[in-house]
């Protein structure tokens, strides 16, 4: 099978006396995008990594771009001159490629739509749709949900009597906790870095959202009305969906044997090491790949920054990501395959089609990002830019049925 990206491109950066990396996988047209992490010990390896499921995002996605990862190996307790400072450099090191738009850099684990703002600025793009920005989390947590839905309803699961649990219960955990309760799911179990609850009869979701704003990962320590655990304990605890929703590999070969669940539904990228993949499979539990299940963090802000309105974007992922996770959950019975063969197959041949249709179609292409650029510049109305671009998503984003159609030529 041709692969779709060659070897990932490496730029390392000194920001402000912290250690910093940029990872492109591949390009489209000479554009990548991805987010930007802020976490100690974070390496050019794990980058790399993730840079490629950003690759295989945008090939599922059907989206003409190539895919990326940024971060600072630190901790997210700088005090707010010194983060600043810190994301200023960073953004002014990498000035040359995102004014380019060889990356495009997004919010991510650890990071704000300020520490992207500051980037973008240092850089020269001192005009940008702020609001855009913070949107991927909440976009993020709704994919998860209707993944996990769709999951349950192909496994002939009644949602209304599912429970589910959050390893991770930061901004995308609790926005996929809330999407699946309002979806009649009830949350038994949740994880912070302070350690982990469990109650089988359920949460209340709303107090711990409360909770959660006045301690942080401390609300486990401030919720009293639970069983407390370790995150190794909670794994095993059982549960209808398991959302990983933290940092990367949680569940591994160790750990993997324990896991208590029908579906694994990640909010986070790389939530399972090959090894788990392969035992959670021979167990018979549903594992959906991370891009996705979470690739409403890159579809939502991306619609929305053709000028989209966030009612139309979700309507959209909860009709189009839901047929294409059914097409794929249905290739993976038919041809006894787990789904994520599957996905990363297709996500890789659909980035090298998107690729070379965008060669093709050059001028086009610009085209597009010209009226982008012009949008986030606030340059031109939201209604003229959405009656321009809504044809595209329609058409050529979350194909309905590819995924199935690919695979039933391959039986």
């Amino acid at each position: 099978m041709a692969q779709a990206t060659a070897h990932p491109r490496t730029i390392p950066v000194n920001a402000d006396g912290i250690q910093g990396f940029l990872v492109v996988d591949s390009t489209v047209n000479g554009v990548s995008a991805g987010g930007v992490r802020l976490m100690p010990g974070l390496s050019a390896g794990e980058l790399s990594q993730l840079a490629r499921v950003m690759t295989l995002k945008f090939g599922f996605l059907g989206l003409p771009c190539g895919g990326a990862k940024a971060g600072l190996a630190a901790g997210d307790d700088l005090d707010p001159e010194r983060r600043a400072a810190v994301f200023t450099a960073f953004g002014r090191a990498l000035a040359p490629v995102i004014r380019s738009w060889e990356f495009r850099p997004a919010q991510d684990l650890g990071t704000t739509p300020e520490d992207i703002g500051h980037m973008l600025r240092a850089a020269g793009l001192k005009r940008f749709v702020a609001d855009d920005l913070s949107q991927g989390s909440a976009y993020t947590g709704l994919s998860v949900a209707v993944a996990a839905a769709q999951a349950a309803r192909s496994l002939g699961l009644d949602p209304l009597r599912l429970t589910f649990v959050i390893a991770g219960f930061g901004r995308v955990g609790s926005a996929a906790a809330r999407e699946l309760v309002g979806r009649g799911c009830r949350l038994v179990g949740l994880s912070t870095l302070k350690g982990a609850l469990y109650r089988r009869q359920g949460l209340d979701l709303e107090l711990l959202l409360q909770l959660r704003q006045r301690h942080g990962p401390d609300l486990v320590n401030a919720y009293s009305a639970a069983d407390r655990m370790t995150v190794a304990e909670l794994l095993r605890s059982g549960t209808d969906i398991l959302c990983p929703c933290g940092g990367s590999f949680p569940i591994d070969g160790a750990n993997a044997n324990g896991v208590q669940a029908r579906i694994v539904c990640p909010g986070a990228n790389l939530p399972l090491t090959d090894a788990a993949e392969k035992i959670l499979d021979e167990k018979g539990i549903v594992c959906l790949p991370d891009f996705v299940a979470n690739c409403g963090g890159v579809l939502g802000p991306t619609m929305l920054s053709a000028g989209l309105s966030g009612d139309y974007v979700r309507a959209f992922m909860e009709k189009r990501l839901a047929r294409k996770v059914e097409a794929l959950l249905a290739a993976s019975a038919r041809t006894k395959t787990p789904p994520g063969e599957i996905a990363r197959r297709s996500a890789e041949e659909d980035f090298i089609r998107v690729r070379d249709a965008a060669r093709r179609f050059r001028w086009l292409m610009g085209a597009a990002r010209l009226g982008e650029r012009l949008y986030r510049w606030q340059s031109i109305p939201r209604r003229f830019s959405a009656v321009v671009t809504r044809g595209y998503f329609e058409k050529k984003i979350l194909a309905p049925g590819s995924l199935g159609a690919k695979n039933r030529e391959r039986e």
